[in-house]
C-alpha cells in the first residue's frame, strides 16, 4: 500500500472533519470517524487490507456527502 497515499487520505479526511464539525448530522461525523480510524489501523499495519478496500472506504464517505462528489465531479471536468 502506498504509505503516502494512505497519509494523504487520512489527512484529507480529517480535515473535512473539522470543516463539517457542528454542520451536518452526527452520523456523518461518525462514519468520517470510523474511516479515518479504519485508514489509521491500515497505516499501523495492524489491519490488513487491499487498495480495494481502502477504495470502497472512501467511496462510502464521499456516497455520506454528496456536496464533496459535486465538487470532484466539477473539478474533473474543469481540470481536464
Amino acid at each position: 500500500m502506498n504509505e503516502r497515499l494512505l497519509r494523504n487520505s487520512i489527512d484529507t479526511l480529517e480535515s473535512i472533519r473539522l470543516e463539517l464539525h457542528g454542520n451536518v448530522e452526527d452520523s456523518v461525523l461518525d462514519m468520517l470517524d470510523k474511516a479515518i480510524s479504519d485508514l489509521e489501523e491500515i497505516q499501523q499495519g495492524s489491519k490488513e487490507i487491499s487498495a480495494r478496500d481502502v477504495l470502497n472506504i472512501l467511496g462510502q464517505v464521499l456516497e455520506k456527502l454528496p456536496v464533496l462528489v459535486e465538487l470532484i465531479r466539477i473539478l474533473s471536468i474543469v481540470l481536464k
